[in-house]
């Protein structure tokens, strides 16, 4: 999981109600930021030895979409309301800004992550 995808998926609900909405609130991810996503490509492209590798990436810490709400509430000053959804729903929202192959993935992890959490 990319660390910015919350940005995008939540910054408008955040901003213009307070709240954020996802199928799986307990669901735990692993946000890897963009800067280290970066850097590992740039590793990989430009030193020897990747060629043909290819590489999990997870962030430092495994965090409930709750627990990054409060985070992004704590780090703004305002109280966020978390309101779970239905999938269907989550669906349809998110394929407001990515292929139907990009919400089955998210979905996936988000469900994965509802029975373990992931690795750091």
């Amino acid at each position: 999981m990319f660390a910015t995808n919350t940005l995008w998926w939540w910054r408008n609900s955040i901003r213009d109600e307070g709240v954020v909405r996802v199928p799986y609130p307990d669901a735990r991810t692993a946000p890897a930021h963009e800067k280290d996503l970066a850097a590992l490509a740039v590793t990989a492209l430009t030193q020897a030895g990747h060629h043909g590798h290819a590489y999990p990436v997870w962030g430092p810490e495994s965090l409930s979409s709750r627990q990054q709400v409060r985070h992004i509430g704590a780090a703004t000053g305002r109280d966020i309301t978390l309101e779970p959804i239905s999938v269907e729903q989550a669906r349809v929202e998110l394929g407001k800004t990515m292929p139907p192959t990009g919400v089955d993935a998210i979905l996936a992890a988000w469900q994965a992550g509802t029975t373990a959490p992931p690795p750091v």
